[in-house]
C-alpha cells in the first residue's frame, strides 16, 4: 500500500476551481439542452395535433383510430423529443453529481484547513 502525502489547501482549492468551471459548463450545456427539449416538444406536439385535425376532417373513423394514426405520423418528432428529455434528465444529474462533488471538497479544504 503506498502512502500519499497530505493535501494541500492550495491543492483543494484548485480542485474546487475545476469543478466550479466544469459546473459553469455543464450549466450552460444544460440550458441549451433545455431549449433543444422545448423545440422538440413543441415540434411533436404540432405534427400529433396536425394529423389528428387532417384526420377528423376526413372520413368518419373512430376516435382511437384517428389518434393512433395521429401517433404514427408523428412518431419521428415523439422519438426525437423522447431522446432529449432523456438527455436532459442526464444532464441533470451531472449537475447534480458536480454539486455533490463540490460540496464534499468544501468539507476536505475546511478540514485541511483545521489541521494547519
Amino acid at each position: 500500500m503506498t502512502q500519499r502525502a497530505p493535501l494541500a489547501q492550495a491543492e483543494v482549492e484548485s480542485l474546487i476551481l475545476d469543478l466550479t468551471d466544469t459546473l459553469a459548463d455543464a450549466t450552460d450545456e444544460y440550458r441549451d439542452l433545455c431549449d433543444l427539449t422545448a423545440r422538440a416538444e413543441m415540434d411533436y406536439k404540432h405534427a400529433y395535433h396536425s394529423s389528428v385535425v387532417a384526420l377528423a376532417s376526413g372520413a368518419k373513423v373512430t376516435a382511437d383510430v384517428r389518434k393512433s394514426t395521429a401517433w404514427l405520423r408523428s412518431e419521428n418528432a415523439e422519438r426525437a423529443y423522447t431522446t432529449l428529455a432523456a438527455a436532459k434528465e442526464a444532464g441533470k444529474e451531472h449537475l447534480r453529481s458536480l454539486t455533490v462533488r463540490i460540496e464534499a471538497l468544501r468539507t476536505v479544504s475546511a478540514n485541511v484547513r483545521g489541521q494547519t
